[in-house]
């Protein structure tokens, strides 16, 4: 600010200066050739008092009296030009804030939003209901038959329970059952589902409800052998699965999950599960 008032000034001095210097070495038009000693009579009054004869000028004259007026005008100018821009600046600092603010606030509305959802939306999860596993595998590792003797199939049967506040739209599920050695290899984590296109259960889950049941079976032959590999925690029986779902606020979901079984588990146990949004609202 002091800055701007400074060059103002300045320019207004320098400008008022010429004029002024002008005024002085101008000739006045009036005044007649006189004797030497007159001369420097006038010289010597016009050094006493300078400021008289440019006020004359000024006063009397109407080029002087023009130009007082176009350093007042100019002088002005410059003095509104730099208010101007003080006032823009001050507007984009202004308008920043309001911007920052804005976004902050959106942010915020945001975080609130996605807040709500994840306390109110649907919540599926895996329950389940019954298995034969636990018998299937103490049982077979006590009979006397050859180990390659092959036993009865083993199954899971599971539902899916809404744990939370809103329905959830199932679109798809998909499971495999399969024995592999510890731990599971990350490519039959995330691959040779089952996919249930026909599905079996209900397509919608209110809030604390469940499904209709789910059968899932072994993919290979179980013999003797495999089940005193799992008792004696070589081989680990896994079952995996996922359930892609919509909540009522419109955003795709998929549940994906591992249970797993030997014997050092303490019967079927639950070994991973991660939940991700797979579509943006739609």
């Amino acid at each position: 600010m002091a800055r701007g008032f400074l060059v103002t000034f300045l320019l207004a001095a320098i400008v008022f200066g010429a004029v002024e210097r002008l005024a002085n070495t101008s000739p006045n038009p009036g005044q007649t050739t006189e004797t030497k000693g007159a001369d420097e009579s006038d010289n010597k009054d016009a050094n006493r008092q300078p400021h008289e004869s440019t006020w004359d000028w000024v006063t009397h004259d109407a080029a002087g009296f023009f130009t007082l007026w176009l350093v007042v005008i100019g002088g002005a100018q410059l003095a509104l030009f730099w208010v101007q821009l003080h006032l823009i600046r001050e507007s984009l600092v202004d308008a920043r804030q309001a911007a920052d603010a804005a976004t902050k606030g959106a942010e915020a509305a945001r975080l609130n939003a996605q807040a709500v959802i994840d306390a109110e939306r649907g919540r599926p999860f895996v329950s389940i209901e019954a298995h034969n596993l636990q018998e299937m595998v103490a049982s077979a590792a006590q009979l006397p038959q050859h180990d390659d003797y092959t036993t009865s199939a083993l199954r899971i049967k599971y539902t899916f329970k809404n744990y939370g506040r809103t329905p959830v739209i199932i679109k798809e599920v998909g499971h495999h059952f399969l024995m592999q050695i510890t731990p599971l290899s990350p490519i039959l984590e995330e691959r040779g589902y089952e996919r249930l296109i026909s599905l079996p259960i209900e397509h919608i889950i209110s809030p604390g409800d469940k499904s209709g049941p789910i059968v899932c079976q072994l993919d290979q032959r179980f013999t003797i052998a495999d089940a005193k590999s799992v008792a004696r925690v070589d081989n680990t029986l896994w079952f995996c699965g996922y359930i892609s779902y919509d909540d009522t606020f419109g955003f795709g979901r998929e549940l994906h999950f591992i249970w797993h079984y030997n014997g050092a588990s303490g019967g079927l146990r639950l070994y991973s599960y991660r939940e991700i949004q797979s579509q943006t609202k739609h």
